[in-house]
């Protein structure tokens, strides 16, 4: 039996009709368009690939929308997750990408932070360490002159 060769319009409408098919399955799309699931399978990632370079060429997501996608989709799983991907035409591995880069790049700003503060801490540190260790020197001097004071004062009462 031959492949029969649908027209690029046939091919659009079933990709709308399996994008727009809710809670049924892609073969029950097949099946009610009479073709094969493996070529709406092949069709539909035709179309995605075709749109993934559309979207990767004209529509740069700004970082700000990008965070609002991951937000809004973060709760959802399988296939609601699908049809939202598919509503906002993007993939999931795109939104798993950014969520990515997002974790990435907090943990590298809080891994600056960190050892910003930490330098930080550190030379407050040494600072807190050279002025006690003045301190003590201080009173090191104080406490000897202090006692040679009272030794000449025992010794000059002790004349007197």
């Amino acid at each position: 039996m031959a492949n029969p060769k649908f027209s690029d319009e046939f091919k659009m409408n079933a990709i709308k009709l399996a994008n727009n098919r809710g809670d049924r399955s892609l073969k029950d799309v097949a099946k009610e368009l009479n073709i094969s699931k493996s070529s709406l399978d092949a069709w539909l990632r035709n179309h995605r690939e075709q749109l993934n370079q559309l979207s990767s060429d004209s529509r740069q997501w700004s970082a700000q929308e990008k965070l609002l996608a991951i937000a809004e989709s973060h709760a959802l799983t399988g296939e609601e997750l699908s049809q939202w991907c598919r509503k906002k035409g993007i993939f999931e591995h795109q939104l798993k990408s950014w969520k990515r880069e997002f974790i990435e790049s907090s943990e590298k700003k809080n891994s600056h932070a960190q050892t910003t503060e930490l330098k930080t801490l550190k030379d407050k540190n040494k600072a807190l360490e050279a002025d006690l260790k003045k301190k003590n020197k201080a009173l090191a001097e104080s406490a000897a002159l202090y006692g040679a004071i009272k030794k000449v004062q025992c010794v000059d009462f002790g004349r007197g």
